[in-house]
């Protein structure tokens, strides 16, 4: 079970399948340097990993939420040799946290908007909008950088610059729940 990926990645012989995510970048002739990819993935999912031991905030439903939508949000943009079915849990948990959280309402809209142009070329053999992958691979790299900075602002990291502590002032919705 822990190879599956190692044994699927043979299949074929491209960095991305139709998915846009960061290989779409990437020229075909670097496609033996995949596993590279995989590691640069792993590297980044132990980052986060790290970034939550680390942190001093009081894990909650809501925190919950939000870092499972990150978690499989970035993990098959990171990851070569990723088809677009891997955004469905994306997809879905992104469409939770919406609903959970009403201010994140563009996730599952961007997610699903980018996934349905991908199935339609899929299906169709053809562009109803002739977008080129690596543009469309753009529209989830925002949407990362949004995300991962609402990560790093709902963390309480010891480590945070002192001119960034006051962004969890006010005008935040996340606090402790003895605060709300």
């Amino acid at each position: 079970m822990l190879l599956i990926y190692v044994r699927q990645a043979d299949v074929y012989g491209r960095l991305t399948m139709n998915h846009p995510n960061l290989y779409a970048w990437i020229p075909r002739d670097y496609y033996d340097w995949w596993p590279l990819g995989v590691v640069s993935a792993a590297c980044v999912a132990l980052f986060i990993a790290a970034l939550v031991w680390k942190s001093t905030a009081k894990v909650n439903a809501e925190l919950t939420v939000f870092l499972a939508a990150f978690s499989v949000f970035v993990m098959p943009y990171t990851l070569p040799k990723m088809h677009n079915r891997y955004y469905f849990p994306a997809e879905v948990i992104a469409i939770v946290l919406a609903f959970y959280r009403p201010r994140y309402w563009y996730v599952p809209v961007v997610l699903c908007l980018v996934s349905t142009h991908q199935y339609i070329v899929f299906l169709t053999g053809g562009d109803l909008i002739p977008i080129r992958l690596e543009f469309l691979a753009l529209v989830p790299w925002v949407l990362l950088v949004a995300l991962s900075w609402q990560l790093y602002m709902r963390l309480e990291a010891p480590w945070r610059p002192p001119f960034l502590k006051h962004r969890l002032g006010p005008r935040s919705t996340w606090r402790p729940p003895a605060q709300r």
